[in-house]
């Protein structure tokens, strides 16, 4: 779905892979998941397939997690930096910043 509402679909994503189906979709993202965030944060993710507006779209909905998730760049060295929803943005918090934010976030 772009930044307007309109539902892109999953064929463009679905037609780069070998078989293209929801089940082998899901894991690849799954797999990237647990690459990125670790695989304690996947626990949070539930994937499910929906039509919207005639388009095949991924629905990803994300529990709250009690402890902080950090965050490794896909097919880079391990860097596990923080990242904070700031209003329309996502912003990433430095050492000291995360410091901050983790003792009035996680008590």
């Amino acid at each position: 779905i772009d930044d307007d509402g309109a539902p892109l679909g999953l064929d463009s994503d679905l037609s780069l892979m070998k078989e293209p189906d929801h089940d082998r979709y899901e894991l690849w993202l799954m797999d990237h998941f647990e690459r990125t965030l670790g695989k304690p944060a996947i626990a949070f993710l539930d994937v499910s397939f929906e039509m919207y507006r005639e388009k095949d779209v991924v629905v990803i909905l994300v529990e709250p997690s009690a402890r902080p998730v950090f965050l490794d760049e896909p097919k880079s060295p391990r860097t596990a930096d923080f990242y904070v929803r700031m209003g329309n943005s996502t912003r990433k918090l430095l050492t000291d910043e995360y410091t901050d934010y983790a003792r009035s976030r996680w008590k």
